[in-house]
């Protein structure tokens, strides 16, 4: 990662990327929650600031 310049990453924060770009664009939240290995409650609960807020991170991540 530091060879191709980028910053350091965790798996869990891919994961966690994906799952709000997913909701973001309008994947059913018992789609994601079922990639994710997670029950509904939990997804809704994790990514509720993908849910309330309406801003897509990929829109973010673009900006820049």
């Amino acid at each position: 990662m530091k060879k191709a310049g980028l910053h350091h990453i965790r798996i869990h924060d891919l994961r966690h990327g994906m799952g709000s770009i997913l909701l973001d664009n309008g994947i059913p939240l018992t789609a994601v929650s079922g990639t994710l290995g997670q029950v509904p409650a939990t997804t809704a609960g994790v990514y509720d600031h993908s849910l309330r807020k309406g801003k897509s991170i990929a829109n973010l991540l673009s900006a820049n």
